[in-house]
């Protein structure tokens, strides 16, 4: 566990998990705990350090919308299993192995992995990092509100709902359009607004599609003009399309229909937006099979339904964007793997001014 450093084992939830003639036990990095290579996951066998393909696969999957594309999350991984269940044969130096019930135990360490990550970010302001670090921070309820953009003047308290747990954060203002500034037990945060609103629609959007909930009727049919080539595309992504709650139809000529969207409220609800989440679809060219296409497909469904960088807030809307985020399972970073959150601590601050 030295190989981590102090601030990642800080970071590190723990797992554990039982199946037939085996069982797991394990630590995993938060979300902001992650490496450029996989040099940082180790996988142990009945007490032997090894190399699987499932276990390494099943521990990624879980951090699939949690970290950037390309990173690696750092983890510790044991499996204890009875010996017959175990093929060391599939590489001359006995490293590699292959497990016989490989599908189940990748499924209940996907699922350990990603109840331990949520448990993990929900409970506490997490300890600010060094400078230059990404520190993290978990956003429950803002207790008071100041005004909503620089200068700061006093605004009227936001209520806190009831049997809310953890930390509090009083949020003082927002800067540039872009930032929601907050004080907490551990210092000064700053939360992307975007980045949480991506995160908190993503976790919504993902829930009412394994709900098959996802479809959205259009109080009134709208209709959209789309070039040769986009009628080539939206065929060839027709099962897609319905498959998250789009609902078209030929209209005569270059027009077609659209009866149903994805339930992101009003944003998709006018010709406009809904061909620009068409266009932004068809450039990712012929479409994919499997849950990887879909959630990246959701991800962009969730940018575009998202508050924008550069909107002003105001008190009510910041307390409501912080108490939703509170409640996402992994609200520390947004669906592409990029901070929520960053918390500046008194010591931090007391060095950038010089005070120590």
């Amino acid at each position: 566990m030295r190989l981590f450093g102090l601030k990642t084992r800080q970071g590190m939830a723990a797992l554990q998990a039982v199946g037939r003639g085996w069982s797991i036990r394990g630590v995993v990095g938060d979300a902001l705990s992650q490496r450029s290579s996989p040099d940082r996951i180790f996988i142990f066998v009945n007490g032997r350090a090894v190399s699987s393909k499932a276990i390494a696969t099943a521990l990624r999957d879980a951090y699939r919308n949690i970290i950037p594309l390309g990173k690696s999350p750092m983890a510790v991984i044991s499996l204890e299993i009875s010996p017959e269940l175990v093929d060391v044969n599939v590489h001359p130096t006995k490293r590699e192995i292959r497990l016989l019930h490989e599908d189940e135990i990748s499924s209940v360490l996907f699922q350990s992995v990603t109840e331990a990550l949520a448990a993990h970010a929900k409970p506490a302001l997490n300890s600010p990092g060094e400078p230059g670090e990404h520190s993290s921070a978990q956003a429950t309820i803002a207790q008071s509100c100041e005004q909503s953009t620089l200068p700061v003047e006093m605004a009227p308290e936001v209520p806190m709902p009831a049997n809310r747990e953890g930390p509090r954060l009083k949020i003082l203002g927002q800067i540039l359009k872009l930032y929601i500034v907050a004080v907490g037990d551990q210092g000064l945060v700053l939360v992307d607004q975007h980045a949480a609103a991506e995160r908190i629609r993503f976790e919504r959007l993902t829930e009412l599609y394994r709900k098959r909930s996802i479809r959205q009727e259009l109080a009134e049919p709208i209709t959209i003009e789309l070039s040769p080539s986009e009628q080539i595309m939206i065929s060839s992504w027709q099962e897609t399309l319905e498959d998250i709650g789009f609902e078209f139809s030929p209209f005569g000529g270059n027009t077609y229909s659209v009866r149903a969207v994805p339930a992101l409220g009003r944003r998709l609800e006018n010709a406009e937006a809904v061909h620009d989440i068409l266009r932004d679809l068809f450039l990712r060219g012929k479409v994919a099979p499997g849950s990887t296409n879909r959630d990246e497909i959701l991800k962009l469904l969730a940018c575009r339904g998202s508050i924008k960088s550069g909107k002003e807030l105001t008190p009510a809307e910041m307390n409501h964007l912080l108490q939703e985020l509170g409640e996402c399972d992994n609200p520390l970073t947004c669906p592409h793997g990029r901070p929520v959150m960053v918390a500046i601590d008194q010591n931090q601050l007391e060095r950038l001014f010089a005070r120590r």
